[in-house]
């Protein structure tokens, strides 16, 4: 008897340790996420947010299990939401089997929002606070601890942007933008920061001490004042929804005198920046002076309504049921943007998100999950009108728990539909959601929970089934680890490639490439090869014929099994393919025998892959000229103007055919065509004036010039020919002034530091009369 004592009473400690541990780590997580950067220079924050979330999620699920298997005793939340929940998880499950890539859709690459892997991490993370639950002060110490963190980040990046631009400390611009690299997912954490800290103040600030008062206050000054040189009109527009809801709540438990409160405040502050908050307007104006004083650039750039419809439709018709796959919507986008997106200096990025989370989802999750995703939101949206509702009739305590957990639900989750938020916001909504379902079970609107164990037969069956998912979470949790290793090192050999050191980089890209199955490190190793290719021709001169001839054998084979290796991966990714490509069409003007059919080959299933990226074309064209086919060079330069009139690369290359062939005339005319099509480009009137030039049409080519320079006032290639156009003119104090300004732009670009010497010695740019060359990219 004294012996079964014991035991328990040891179980019992055991159970409480193991909880105090799970606890802490699930807060710690969530305090941790938004601060987090990572440890190394060589990996982004991303990577370890989301090593952080997932990892830590799995190991507090651990610490649970541990817990449940002591007690004998297994529980779990009863309600529409947990339903909707469970839904969510199975419907990605299949969406993530009938995948084109099953595995990356199931563990992806260490950085995705949307993997099978992070979509249960979230799920999981939203079952916890009911697994951790102690009492009705959990929620306003989550909540408290948040805005602290927020404070401490507001306070962190004002003294890095005062220390970047007073004392020039530009290796801490990695830690501007500790929530996000996007100010727009800054201002988003913010607001949610403003709610949570209204609904404290409001609803459990008032019998606090005023330590606690006195913290709220000083981070909701902070994030006002974030928010306010961010200046995102739509969380400006969020605040004003929330802090008249939170008044008319207020006003339901105490009367009107809470109409004077500090929700009223943060709504005025709020609709002042609603309606005067443009770009056109006095505060809108004031605030653009201190974006600019502090030198921040709040700037995104997304697919629209439009786009993310469009790619939706398309992708289920192909895919109806499970869609492309999780994690797949940027491959849906090559096949399915809009055609006018290549006229945008986008053309080329591959959104792995549409307009907002859950819209996005139809496309890679297909019509199950989508339908999934919005029956979870319907349950919220009940679940939630029902807690408003009991606390309107009885605004207690308790119910004003309930409140305080709505408040950043409904805040959270509607930006998973409108914008596709970073994983910080995101696993937030989860965290929240969770945080929900303890205070509606607190409130008595739900009451239900699952309960197995109450059987000898459902104890032995729950302990082994424990021990299965205790295991598998023990292998996840070393695969996130060896992940977020590869990523290290692989990141750390793109660093050494930037610089040149290209042995190194191949070293660092190929033990990533042993440490973690990924198509992306396979096409940089091609990549890397490629340019040690490069480099070994230039240096022709430091050895042998035979040992250069060896030495290329060797990168040149292994460029073509990384390639294999990346196509093998991810066969429907078009880059694998392209990489393929790039690889045999180096090989092709050093007379490889049947490179050009195999560079071929390998483009054309690029382009079909990816058949709206005019960029193929181009590249088609320059093997084309490789293999001295003009003509069909030409043609294929012609498919891809036609994808992207504006397209400058294009009509330069053709240009120069033309004018190799005599037809400069129709180049120019081609290109005067091209500025009256669109006037506002600036590559265009710079092509034009090219061309101009090449035909002593200097004057002309100078209002070309100084055109593409109105409109893009920084085009270093236009201050180039403008200076060389100045001086043929004979106007060389002029042209002396624009590269000495190029010069300046430039430092270090001895040809540009030439042609000052030269101009102030009183001769021609060139010194003496010389062949007009290509234009090459200067720094704008």
């Amino acid at each position: 008897m004294t012996d079964n004592s014991n035991q328990a009473s040891f179980l019992d400690r055991v159970s409480s340790l193991v909880d105090k541990w799970a606890r802490a780590i699930f807060f710690g997580i969530f305090l941790l996420l938004p601060l987090a950067v990572s440890p190394f220079r060589n990996l982004t924050a991303d990577f370890s947010k989301h090593f952080i979330l997932v990892a830590g999620i799995f190991v507090v699920l651990l610490f649970c299990l541990i817990s449940f298997y002591n007690k004998q005793l297994w529980s779990k939340p009863k309600n529409l939401i947990s339903y909707g929940l469970l839904t969510v998880g199975l419907a990605t499950l299949l969406a993530a089997s009938f995948s084109e890539n099953t595995f990356l859709s199931f563990l992806g690459l260490g950085f995705e929002k949307d993997t099978l892997i992070t979509i249960v991490a979230l799920i999981i993370a939203a079952f916890i606070p009911s697994f951790i639950y102690r009492g009705k002060d959990d929620l306003p110490k989550f909540s408290f601890w948040l805005a602290m963190v927020a404070s401490i980040i507001a306070i962190l990046e004002t003294v890095f942007l005062i220390l970047i631009n007073l004392a020039g400390f530009n290796s801490l611009a990695r830690f501007v933008g500790l929530v996000s690299s996007s100010w727009y997912e800054e201002a988003t954490f913010f607001g949610l920061i403003v709610v949570l800290v209204l609904s404290l103040s409001e609803f459990f600030a008032k019998k606090s001490s005023w330590r606690f008062r006195f913290f709220l206050i000083l981070s909701l000054v902070l994030s006002l004042l974030f928010l306010g040189v961010i200046n995102y009109w739509s969380v400006w527009l969020s605040l004003v929804i929330f802090s008249a809801l939170i008044i008319v709540l207020a006003v339901r438990r105490s009367g009107w005198v809470e109409i004077l409160n500090i929700s009223t405040l943060v709504l005025i502050i709020s609709l002042l920046f609603v309606i005067w908050g443009g770009t056109n307007s006095w505060l809108g104006r004031g605030v653009s002076f201190v974006q600019q004083a502090v030198k921040i650039n709040i700037f995104e750039v997304r697919p629209n309504w439009s786009g993310t419809y469009d790619v939706a439709i398309k992708t289920l018709k192909a895919d109806p049921i499970f869609g492309i796959g999780p994690a797949r919507f940027w491959h849906a986008w090559e096949l399915s943007k809009p055609s006018s997106v290549n006229l945008t200096p986008f053309w080329n990025t591959d959104f792995s998100f549409g307009i907002g989370f859950i819209p996005s989802l139809f496309a890679s999750h297909g019509l199950v999950s989508g339908l999934a995703w919005l029956a979870l939101l319907v349950a919220i949206v009940f679940l939630v009108f029902i807690g408003l509702k009991k606390y309107w009739l009885k605004p207690d305590e308790k119910n004003s728990l309930v409140v305080l957990a709505v408040i950043p639900v409904l805040y959270l989750w509607t930006w998973l539909i409108f914008r596709s938020p970073d994983l910080c916001i995101l696993a937030l909504a989860f965290a929240f959601l969770g945080w929900f379902l303890t205070g509606a079970k607190e409130a008595g609107i739900t009451t239900n929970d699952w309960v197995i164990g109450k059987s000898n037969q459902a104890k032995v069956l729950m302990s082994r089934l424990s021990w299965v998912v205790f295991i598998l979470l023990l292998i996840l949790i070393a695969y996130l680890f060896v992940t977020f290793v590869s990523l290290f090192v692989f990141q750390r050999g793109l660093n050494l490639a930037t610089v040149d050191k290209l042995d190194r980089a191949s070293s660092w890209v190929t033990v990533a490439t042993w440490l973690g199955r990924s198509d992306i490190y396979e096409r940089q190793a091609t990549g890397i090869k490629l340019a040690q290719i490069n480099q070994l021709l230039v240096k022709t001169a430091t050895g042998s014929p035979e040992q250069i001839q060896a030495s290329f054998l060797t990168l040149f084979n292994s460029a073509l099994a990384h390639s294999a290796q990346a196509q093998k991966i991810d066969p429907d990714n078009y880059a694998n393919w392209l990489s393929l490509a790039r690889v045999y069409s180096l090989a092709v003007p050093l007379g490889v025998n049947g490179a050009d059919n195999q560079a071929l080959v390998a483009y054309k299933k690029a382009l079909e892959l990816n058949p709206t990226n005019p960029g193929l074309w181009f590249e088609m064209a320059q093997l084309s000229l490789a293999s001295k086919k003009t003509s069909e060079a030409k043609d294929r330069l012609n498919q891809a103007i036609a994808l992207k009139s504006n397209y400058l690369e294009a009509r330069f290359a053709l240009a120069q055919l033309d004018i190799n062939d005599g037809l400069i005339n129709k180049a120019i005319k081609d290109a005067t065509d091209m500025v009256k099509l669109s006037p506002n480009d600036y590559n265009a009137w710079f092509l034009l004036g090219y061309l101009q030039y090449q035909h002593g049409d200097i004057e002309e080519a100078t209002q070309s010039f100084a055109r593409s320079l109105q409109i893009q006032p920084n085009y270093g290639d236009a201050k180039y020919y403008i200076g060389l156009s100045l001086d043929k003119m004979g106007k060389r104090q002029e042209a002396l002034g624009v590269f000495q300004e190029l010069v300046k732009a430039n430092p270090g670009n001895k040809a540009l530091e030439q042609i000052v010497t030269n101009l102030n010695s009183g001769q021609p740019a060139f010194g003496q009369p010389a062949p007009v060359k290509t234009p090459t990219k200067t720094k704008k």
